[in-house]
């Protein structure tokens, strides 16, 4: 009850919520200002995902049993509720914060505008497949 108010200038999503995505795409987020944008080409301000061909991607939120492998991990696996208790993400955000998957594996969390990428999805070479993932405001809402 005493935890700061929850910031409407983050992207989030609601709890549970599931969201396919296509390339490119550009998807308004529901109960939010902020828009996802992917493209197979550079996007000003996007992160980079290295993607297999014909690959499904979604935007969710977190399940229970969730599992993450964030870079700096050398591809050891982390429960995803302990990374976020480890990396102080408010508990009033855990079940909002959005989540891109592909083929049903946690590629990137998105909590409070920081990026965090999965170490299989991390683009090592440049001639691997890379899609651009963007989150911006609709100044429009």
């Amino acid at each position: 009850a005493d935890a700061p108010p929850v910031s409407e200038d983050i992207p989030l999503l609601p709890a549970g919520a599931l969201v396919d995505v296509s390339i490119p795409g550009r998807i308004q987020l529901p109960d939010s200002a902020y828009v996802l944008e992917i493209s197979a080409e550079p996007l000003e301000g996007a992160f980079q995902l290295s993607v297999p061909e014909n690959a499904t991607i979604q935007l969710r939120t977190r399940q229970q049993g969730d599992r993450f492998a964030p870079l700096g991990l050398s591809g050891h696996t982390q429960k995803v509720k302990k990374w976020m208790i480890d990396h102080k993400v408010r508990q009033a955000l855990r079940n909002q914060v959005p989540m891109l998957t592909i083929n049903g594996t946690i590629a990137a969390i998105i909590v409070e505008n920081i990026v965090v990428i999965s170490e299989k999805f991390a683009v090592r070479q440049p001639d691997q497949s890379i899609i651009y993932v963007r989150f911006t405001k609709n100044m429009l809402s």
